[in-house]
């Protein structure tokens, strides 16, 4: 992976250990989230549970996360249902607050803001605005760019609207999982986007992306977001890198061979990209994760990923890398 192997983190995962203790304390145990019943990952056979359990414990991490963190929820940033954002608040604010946008993933057919609020839990601890956003899903009929251009509008939102709650428009991080990931490449990597006007009003101050893809995926959620050859060579923010935000993390779990080998063919273009720059892609192996751990990671005070965000927020001249300088859990 050229310069950035000295950078890659191999660390052991114990989201799943988490999930499944929490949801032991349901009743029966076999709850599942809140509106979550019908996601085809939640009903299909070869699912193995895994995300029955992680909805679950998700919205009861969540639940617990309002319960004790400031929180705003349903603000609108269009007109569709979906366009809607919840936003936690540090409970000592601070003028000017930096910003964590978590996009979640779902193969643009399933998921929602609801089930998320539990990754703002330790951010807000450490004095950071958490915005998690909602957008329109293929499922009903909404095609790239819809997803992209929602995201732009989170965005716009909180260049408008974060300084009335204490946060900076100014030091945003994008985080996100699986298609979140996609989503966030898709604003970061090219950022001509926000060349439209002179001042955008906000900033992008770096990436996390977390068990990503950065082409659409072959077969039907690949089609149903992208259904044309143009389309889905406009949804490849892997090619076509432009001007991308200088600090960028990048994760996978080690049992994600497919996003694996993604994430590491980013870090090489992005290396190739910036040979001489300061500012290379930080990598991450999260050790023994599967898919849905590496979406609770992100989360866990403990976690050398949940380090690497924080160092994203810190002064360039104080942070350097990205990169947590410690070893991993």
């Amino acid at each position: 992976m050229g310069k950035t192997q000295s950078l890659r983190h191999s660390v052991p995962c114990r989201a799943a250990a988490t999930l499944f203790a929490l949801v032991s304390q349901v009743p029966g145990s076999a709850a599942i989230a809140q509106g979550s019943g019908e996601y085809p990952s939640v009903v299909s056979a070869s699912a193995g549970n895994s995300w029955r359990v992680f909805y679950a414990a998700a919205d009861l991490l969540t639940a617990d996360t309002r319960a004790i963190v400031p929180h705003r929820l349903d603000l609108s940033y269009g007109d569709d249902p979906r366009q809607k954002l919840d936003l936690y608040l540090p409970s000592s604010p601070r003028p000017n607050a930096p910003v964590l946008i978590y996009v979640h993933g779902g193969n643009f057919i399933e998921g929602d803001r609801s089930h998320y609020g539990y990754v703002a839990r330790e951010y807000a601890r450490q004095g950071i605005v958490t915005i998690v956003p909602s957008y329109r899903l293929t499922s009903q009929g909404h095609s790239f760019p819809a997803q992209i251009d929602d995201l732009k509008d989170v965005l716009r939102w909180a260049g408008a609207n974060i300084a009335g709650y204490g946060g900076s428009p100014h030091d945003i991080v994008i985080a996100g999982h699986s298609v979140g990931a996609l989503m966030a490449a898709d604003v970061g990597l090219d950022t001509r986007w926000m060349a439209d006007h002179a001042d955008p009003g906000f900033a992008i101050n770096g990436l996390v992306l977390i068990s990503g893809r950065f082409r659409p995926d072959a077969g039907p959620v690949g089609d149903a977001y992208a259904p044309t050859t143009a389309l889905r060579g406009a949804a490849s923010p892997i090619d076509r890198i432009f001007d991308p935000v200088g600090r960028i993390v990048i994760a996978y779990g080690s049992n994600e061979q497919a996003r694996a080998e993604a994430s590491a063919e980013l870090a090489r273009v992005l290396t190739k990209i910036r040979p001489d720059s300061a500012m290379q892609p930080c990598v991450i192996e999260l050790r023994g994760a599967n898919h849905a751990d590496t979406a609770m990671e992100v989360a866990l005070a403990d976690s050398t990923l949940f380090a690497a965000v924080l160092a994203l927020f810190a002064e360039p001249a104080e942070a350097g890398q990205p990169c947590p300088h410690r070893s991993g859990r």
